[in-house]
């Protein structure tokens, strides 16, 4: 299936399925709104990747359900990756903001952490933002 076509498919799902109240189908309508930002970046669409994230977030950053927000989460740190990948330094704090927020909703993911990590770098904040930070 092409890329143009998938994007159809997400559109479909979220078209379908979003009025549910049901969290396991509104897990999948986050999760086509995600793969959407993910292909569109994919074809170089980066204005429109980040839109679909922001579609992500604000319909469901209020949600309860922890596999939702797990995709709030996912869908701020795949901005964030985007706009460090875009290298528009400009937005970088607005990067670092969403990476750390999509961090204390997910703690444990490690793509979150290497995009903080990368942004903060970047911004030569590394030492601020870790000096806690005990390595052995």
């Amino acid at each position: 299936m092409n890329r143009e076509k998938l994007i159809a498919v997400f559109d479909e799902v979220v078209s379908r399925f979003s009025d549910h109240d049901n969290p396991k189908i509104l897990t999948k309508v986050a999760g086509a709104l995600f793969n959407k930002a993910v292909v569109l970046g994919s074809l170089g669409k980066a204005e429109e990747e980040m839109a679909a994230y922001d579609e992500v977030v604000s319909r469901y950053a209020d949600h309860d359900d922890h596999e939702i927000l797990r995709q709030v989460a996912s869908a701020k740190n795949g901005k964030a990756w985007t706009i460090y990948c875009l290298n528009n330094k400009e937005r970088f704090p607005e990067a670092l903001s969403l990476a750390i927020s999509a961090s204390a909703s997910d703690p444990e993911d490690s793509f979150i952490s290497h995009t903080i990590a990368m942004i903060s770098g970047s911004l030569n904040q590394w030492d601020k933002r870790f000096s806690s930070l005990v390595i052995f």
